[in-house]
């Protein structure tokens, strides 16, 4: 348990499968071949973007008895920027802001979700259609 947001990530993940089969996204675009993506998305949606988005990307150092060195590379399967919207679409839809997760986040992660927020912010008919569709799948 070395990496308790990490775990929770994973486990965000897993469980989403169910949320996402449950919802018969076997007909959904991109079929079996996005069912990862959106898998990810789905664990963004269902409340846990804030560990998402701050395991999408990992660079730590590993030592062993044998051999030691680095661990560069994205975990799961949507990056980090397409987390950052994704969340921060969650967020706008719930009225909340992105300094309300800032304690939550590492600064390079809150620095995405920041742009990612002031973006979708800068064109409001786009985003108001987006909610709407949002809204629309959630009933």
């Amino acid at each position: 348990m070395g990496n308790p947001k990490h775990f929770i990530a994973i486990l965000a993940h897993e469980l989403s499968h169910y949320i996402v089969r449950s919802a018969g996204a076997e007909n959904a675009p991109g079929g079996e071949e996005l069912h990862e993506l959106l898998t990810d998305l789905a664990s963004i949606i269902a409340g846990f973007g804030i560990f998402k988005l701050d395991t999408a990307f990992v660079a730590e150092n590993y030592a062993d008895t044998f051999s030691q060195g680095w661990r560069i590379g994205l975990q799961g399967y949507m990056p980090p920027e397409d987390c950052a919207y994704a969340l921060a679409l969650f967020l706008i839809s719930r009225s909340q802001t992105v300094d309300e997760v800032k304690a939550h986040l590492s600064p390079d992660n809150f620095k995405l979700l920041t742009r990612a927020e002031k973006s979708l912010m800068r064109d409001d008919t786009q985003l108001r259609r987006v909610l709407q569709l949002a809204v629309g799948a959630n009933r």
